[in-house]
């Protein structure tokens, strides 16, 4: 009878160790972030293209950071597959500068080879000014998600549209 009440005991315990191992912490930190969720000021760019957009067209990206340096840059620096992304973040609350650009331009020299091409486009912009609530931007009437062209409506695409203008904001969003 004793050998299974302490076996009861052994297992009650070991049982509620790891719950108490998750709710443990050993700093403020996890306390903090439910208080104040962000601590740094901070603006996001992103911007998705498909494939065939970043093959067949040079994109050239211009955007500033917080402090309203401009910058511009081939989309190919820095590119993780068809995306990129730009962060600034400082500590404290700052005024943001909000700039971002990308237009595309048809390469001279491409080759067609593919059944279909995949020219869609969509970016959006976030930010948090430690005065208001942390804020996106993405319009939908500005997206351009699915644009699938055939082998055959590919080279009148190409010709319609030598330019591609993706993005184009130089004030903060609403």
């Amino acid at each position: 009878m004793r050998k299974k009440r302490m076996f009861a005991v052994l297992a009650m315990f070991f049982g509620m160790l790891p719950l108490a191992m998750l709710t443990s912490c050993d700093d403020d930190r996890g306390n903090l972030m439910d208080i104040h969720p962000y601590e740094n000021t901070y603006v996001k760019y992103k911007m998705n293209v498909g494939t065939a957009l970043a093959s067949l067209y040079d994109i050239e990206v211009t955007y500033c950071d917080m402090a309203g340096k401009d910058y511009t840059e081939d989309f190919k620096l820095r590119r993780e597959g068809n995306k990129w992304e730009y962060k600034d973040e400082k500590k404290g609350s700052e005024t943001i500068h909000f700039k971002f650009i990308a237009t595309a331009k048809l390469k001279e020299n491409y080759e067609l080879e593919d059944d279909e091409y995949d020219l869609s486009h969509t970016f959006s912009i976030s930010w948090y000014d430690q005065q208001d609530k942390a804020m996106s931007y993405s319009p939908v009437d500005q997206q351009v998600e699915k644009l699938i062209v055939s082998k055959a409506d590919i080279e009148q695409y190409l010709q319609e549209h030598p330019v591609i203008q993706i993005v184009n904001v130089t004030t903060r969003p609403n």
